[in-house]
């Protein structure tokens, strides 16, 4: 990990979901949900953030990885066009916690953007969900022709090609 961090040319941050499970004990994020049978209680609180946490925990982000890099290394944040498979959330549908979801992470992400130079948006979500017909049969995972063309669009955009290519 600390080599690829080394030999980043950019860093691109694909936001997916506001609900985060924190431990009880030590305010250390989990990155999955505990799914031990009891843990989930015993251990950590559902927290759902907020636009403000958000960008809390971006900006921590940023300033580390500023810290390490240099303020020139440019960053993008994009926001998953991939629907929630569950909410922890009672009295909450999937649906609408999906949307509060990917609203809570745009405007967070946008805020940095607008403050923050070498800090980047790209509207993968935007693009995506513009289409009349965005999603597999699943109904949250986007229909791979999109996720081809939205890839196109911002290797095209950015001039990022992958290592190799160009």
């Amino acid at each position: 990990m600390k080599e690829s961090v080394e030999k980043a040319d950019v860093f691109i941050f694909t936001l997916g979901h506001i609900e985060a499970w924190r431990s009880k004990s030590t305010g250390w994020w989990y990155c999955v949900e505990p799914r031990e049978t009891g843990a989930r209680e015993r251990l950590a609180e559902l927290c759902v953030l907020d636009v403000s946490a958000v960008k809390d925990i971006l900006l921590d982000t940023v300033e580390t990885i500023r810290a390490y890099r240099g303020k020139t290394i440019p960053m993008i944040f994009t926001v998953s066009p991939v629907g929630l498979g569950r909410t922890y959330r009672e009295g909450i549908s999937r649906a609408d916690a999906n949307q509060q979801s990917k609203d809570t992470l745009r405007l967070a992400a946008k805020g940095i953007v607008s403050q923050e130079d070498g800090i980047y948006y790209y509207d993968s979500y935007e693009v995506i969900v513009s289409d009349p017909n965005p999603f597999r049969k699943d109904g949250r995972h986007p229909r791979n022709e999109l996720i081809h063309a939205a890839t196109e669009r911002f290797m095209r955009e950015t001039g990022l090609r992958q290592k190799g290519n160009t």
